[in-house]
C-alpha cells in the first residue's frame, strides 16, 4: 500500500474533478498512522482536486472525517524515508481540526466539541443545501477518556460516547 496509495488517491480525486458532485465525504484513515507528512500530502491533493473544480466552475463541498489510524497515533506512526522507521510528527485532535477545518470544518453550522480533544471532539455536522442536514461522527479511540489507557494513544477501534450520541 506505501506504493500505490499515491495512485489510488490521485485517481479518485481525477475521478471526482470529471464526475464535478456537489458533496464528496471522505471517511477517515487518510494516513497509515496519523503522521502529519500525510496529512498534509492528502491534503494538499484534495485542494488541487477543488482548484480543478473551481475553475471548472463547480465549488464541491469536501467533508472529512478521521478514520482510527488518524489521530494520537505514537505508538505506530513513522517516517519510513531513510529506509527505517524513525519516529515523526503526528497528529493530535486539534492540529486535525486545524489542518482539515476547511474540508467540513469552516462550512459546520454546529460542533460537538470544538476546542476539545476528547473521544468524539472531531465530529461535526453541515449543511450543504437546504433541508438536508449531514452529521459527520468521530467514532476513534484516540483518548485516554475512551481507550481504556493511561495517555492519549489510538487503539483499533471505535466508540460513540453517550455525550456525542445525545
Amino acid at each position: 500500500m506505501f506504493k500505490d496509495s499515491g495512485a489510488i488517491i490521485d485517481k479518485a480525486l481525477a475521478e471526482i474533478v470529471v464526475y464535478q458532485p456537489d458533496l464528496v465525504l471522505v471517511s477517515g484513515d487518510l494516513t497509515k498512522d496519523g503522521e502529519l507528512i500525510c496529512h498534509t500530502e492528502v491534503h494538499d491533493k484534495i485542494v488541487a482536486a477543488r482548484k480543478e473544480l473551481a475553475a471548472a466552475g463547480k465549488q464541491t463541498l469536501f467533508c472529512v472525517i478521521n478514520g482510527n489510524h488518524d489521530i494520537n497515533n505514537d505508538d505506530n506512526g513513522r517516517d519510513f524515508s531513510s529506509g527505517a522507521a524513525e519516529h515523526t510528527d503526528l497528529v493530535d485532535p486539534l492540529a486535525f481540526k486545524d489542518l482539515w477545518a476547511d474540508c467540513g470544518y469552516d462550512a459546520a453550522i454546529a460542533k460537538f466539541d470544538e476546542g476539545g480533544t476528547r473521544g468524539g471532539s472531531l465530529s461535526y455536522a453541515v449543511r450543504p443545501v437546504k433541508g438536508i442536514t449531514l452529521i459527520v461522527v468521530d467514532s476513534g479511540k484516540y483518548s485516554s477518556d475512551q481507550n481504556g489507557l493511561d495517555r492519549d494513544e489510538h487503539v483499533t477501534s471505535g466508540v460513540v460516547g453517550e455525550k456525542l450520541l445525545a
